[in-house]
Parts: C-alpha cells; sequence; structure tokens
C-alpha cells in the first residue's frame, strides 16, 4: 500500500495531514494553518508515517507561525495588552488575590475563597448570539469605559 494512503487509516475524518505537509513544503504557510485546522494532535499520523515525520507537530507549528506573523493584528488586543502593562488592572488583581489562599497540603478552602469562587460563578458572561456592540454591566475590564 502506497505511503500516503497508509496514513489515512486510522486517523480521524476530516484531518488532512498529507496536504498541509505538502502545502508547508511548498512555503504556504497560510494554507497549512488552514488545512490543519481540524488536526487534533492525536499522534496518529505520525505513528503511520514511513518518512517518520510529525505531522501533527508541523501542522501545530503551521498555525503558531500563522498568528505570530500573517494574522493581521487586533488593534483592540494590542490596546488591552499595552494596558495591562502599564498597570491598568493591578489594583483589581491585587483585590482578587486578597481572597486567600488554598493550603496545599490540607487542600482546605477558606472562607475567602469561596469568595472568590463566588465572583466567578456570578460574574457575567456574554451572550451566545451578542451582537458587536455589547459590553459587560462592568466596565472594569474594558477601556472604553
Amino acid at each position: 500500500m502506497p505511503g500516503m494512503q497508509r496514513l489515512h487509516q486510522g486517523v480521524p475524518d476530516g484531518c488532512a495531514g498529507d496536504e498541509y505537509v505538502a502545502a508547508i513544503k511548498r512555503g504556504d504557510i497560510e494554507k497549512a494553518a488552514e488545512l490543519s485546522f481540524d488536526c487534533i494532535q492525536c499522534g496518529l499520523c505520525a505513528t503511520r508515517c514511513m518518512a517518520e515525520m510529525s505531522q501533527y507537530h508541523i501542522a501545530q507549528m503551521a498555525r503558531r507561525l500563522r498568528g505570530k506573523y500573517l494574522a493581521p493584528k487586533s488593534e483592540h488586543i494590542e490596546a488591552q495588552v499595552e494596558a495591562i502593562a502599564q498597570g491598568l488592572y493591578d489594583d483589581v488583581v491585587e483585590k482578587l488575590k486578597a481572597h486567600g489562599n488554598v493550603d496545599p497540603s490540607t487542600h482546605e478552602i477558606d472562607d475567602e475563597i469561596k469568595k472568590l469562587k463566588e465572583l466567578y460563578v456570578n460574574r457575567q458572561m456574554e451572550p451566545h448570539a451578542a451582537d458587536d456592540g455589547w459590553t459587560p454591566d462592568d466596565k472594569t475590564a474594558t477601556l472604553n469605559n
């Protein structure tokens, strides 16, 4: 049985390992990242590969290269990272950190940690069908308060 056909036996449906490896060989990182989107990093392709390549690592590299160098920069993320670097959220983080600790030896959870868990559970989450203009009621984490 030819090598590449052997690769397709046993790998999850929709995984195009040979195709994204070919795209990488052509230097088309964008296409490789797109084709490898459905790769679940199971490693089954590598166990069957006669060339002893780790296709799932190649897929991961293609997606990382695309994200770092080829994908358009997101202005709102850049602004949020800059705000964090400037210390805009330091007070909020310190308040959260003041909610106590879990003793690693006993795994005891004190009342302060219970309050922190309650804050997390009761946070306002973005609705699944929210429009682009949705913002949370608490504007602490948004830059355009």
